[in-house]
């Protein structure tokens, strides 16, 4: 019986984490991904550091977050299971793992990471921390605020390699982001007047965007000076038309990053686009 209890326990601060999230972190590889150095030893291994701190930082935010949603994520059908929401876990719990990982993230960041991409993360802290207490509270802040944090994260990436940030990768990742982050906001059955404003705000958007994102992205892997880039474009477009369908046809609600762990188009498209990658940048150039 109390084995079970910690068992259950240690499960509920790991979910407290949002360990599925850990796909955002990854984006700091992108840069060195796309550049084609990611296999180089040296590049790669300054790369984790700013991996694991990215990580611990996001953790901190999203405990922090759940602190301030918990009433309201309480009274939501899929959000109230959370930890905090279903009073499996205190709110003093919570604030005594936001200190430990707090402690835990300074010294690996004063021993690992140079100063630049420390001021980096605790940006990215701060940035979180606005976003919870006010930000996430108007659709447009909260999808901004979401994407920044991307950026914030390609930009440790082009630091840690020692590349000059190329523009055109941060804007496409700033775009997509956007359009990630306000798919949270769609509800094919709109129960409120909000609802229904938010879910018309985001079909505008992604009107306006898609195919600004496309572009950007052209223009971006145009800069990598490889035609055969230039056809991953298409499979771009396809992952775009596929998400947007799924979130306005097959889905009532989900957390856009569960997406790519739930529908299987969506997975073999961008599984498709990894290998099409791999190939023209790590085999073929």
């Amino acid at each position: 019986m109390i084995i079970r209890r910690i068992i259950m326990s240690i499960s509920a601060f790991i979910r407290l984490t949002r360990p599925l999230h850990i796909i955002k972190n990854i984006s700091v590889f992108l840069p060195a991904f796309f550049y084609g150095v990611i296999t180089e030893w040296r590049l790669f291994h300054n790369l984790v550091p700013t991996f694991i701190a990215f990580y611990i930082a996001s953790c901190i935010v999203y405990i922090l977050n759940d602190i301030f949603d918990r009433k309201e994520d309480a009274l939501h059908p899929l959000k109230k299971t959370r930890p905090l929401a279903s009073g499996k876990i205190t709110v003093r719990s919570a604030l005594i793992m936001i200190i430990f990982l707090s402690i835990l993230l300074l010294l690996f960041c004063i021993i690992s990471l140079r100063a630049s991409i420390n001021v980096l993360i605790l940006f990215y802290i701060i940035l979180n921390i606005l976003y919870s207490s006010f930000f996430k509270k108007v659709i447009i802040l909260d999808a901004i605020t979401v994407s920044a944090g991307f950026i914030l994260r390609i930009v440790a990436g082009f630091v840690s390699i020692g590349y000059n940030t190329n523009y055109y990768l941060v804007i496409w990742i700033f775009l997509l982001a956007i359009i990630i982050a306000l798919a949270k906001r769609i509800r094919r059955f709109p129960q409120t007047d909000r609802d229904a404003f938010e879910t018309t705000i985001v079909e505008q958007t992604y009107t306006i965007l898609s195919p600004i994102v496309v572009i950007v992205y052209y223009l971006f892997v145009s800069s990598l000076q490889s035609p055969y880039l230039l056809i991953s474009t298409i499979l771009l477009q396809i992952g775009l038309i596929r998400f947007v369908y799924y979130l306005f046809y097959e889905n009532d609600y989900h957390s856009p990053f569960e997406i790519l762990f739930l529908d299987r188009k969506m997975q073999t498209i961008i599984l498709s686009y990894i290998i099409f990658m791999l190939f023209f940048i790590y085999l073929i150039d």
